[in-house]
């Protein structure tokens, strides 16, 4: 309760599950939230079910939240465009989606952005953006980074 302080910045934990439909022994697990630069950032880790009221009301005035886009096992693709509808953020960048390289089955991240307006999905040729306060967009934006690059595919 109240977070934690890691390096001078405050980090809040919101506790989560993974997904009670998807996953036969589903773990708990937490989504995270923490200011930079006076921007309020959030990571909804492997959240795997639809978020509470609670869950929600401690996401409110999110500037940057990070989702997982690849559908089941984590959140439903539904339940989370919806919870992104609820928690309005700026900026949304997805992540935890199917990759050529890994042997994970989930949705690729254009099943994600295909619910969006092309005009408001912006794609980076980058793994790492800069953003201050002040580049902030007005309405959302959907940011997908170029994937990190694993030197051997994960199992």
């Amino acid at each position: 309760p109240g977070g934690v302080e890691i390096k001078g910045i405050k980090v809040l934990a919101i506790p989560a599950q993974e997904s009670l439909i998807h996953k036969e022994n589903p773990g708990l697990n937490a989504m995270y939230r923490f200011a930079l630069e006076s921007m309020q950032i959030a990571h909804l880790g492997d959240v795997g079910n639809p978020l509470s009221a609670d869950q929600v009301a401690a996401l409110q005035d999110t500037d940057v939240l990070m989702v997982p886009a690849g559908g089941p096992p984590t959140i439903n693709l539904e339940d989370l465009w919806d919870t992104i509808a609820l928690i309005r953020p700026r900026i949304v960048i997805p992540m935890h989606y199917h990759l050529p390289m890994t042997k994970v089955k989930m949705l690729s991240v254009t099943e994600f952005t295909a619910h969006f307006p092309p005009a408001i999905v912006d794609w980076w040729p980058n793994s790492e953006v800069e953003l201050s306060r002040d580049s902030l967009p007005k309405e959302l934006r959907i940011w997908v980074l170029k994937p990190g690059v694993f030197s051997k595919p994960r199992e």
